[in-house]
């Protein structure tokens, strides 16, 4: 288990080990995984290609450009309305 977005990797910012957890409601999420905020397309897409880039990439007998991985993209899209008001929608 990875975070991509990490420079450790492995490992959470607090020094933590990465940990999939299960709430009462049955959503899984991995607890000490970065939550990058990005304020436009442009940085959303620089987090996109970081990530891709700390993918790992090896071959097997199978497939020569295999990723031998698999990755999750979360994306929390928060909207506010064109009506002045304060209040925010999370989606």
């Amino acid at each position: 288990l990875y975070d991509l977005l990490s420079p450790s990797g492995v490992v959470a910012e607090g020094g933590e080990e990465l940990v999939i957890i299960e709430d009462s409601k049955g959503s899984i999420t991995v607890k000490g995984l970065t939550l990058a905020t990005a304020g436009s397309e442009e940085e959303a897409m620089n987090l996109f290609f970081e990530g891709e880039t700390n993918r790992a990439i090896a071959e097997h007998q199978l497939n020569s450009a295999s990723s031998r991985s698999h990755c999750v993209l979360t994306i929390y899209v928060e909207s506010r309305s064109r009506v002045e008001s304060a209040d925010r929608v999370l989606s």
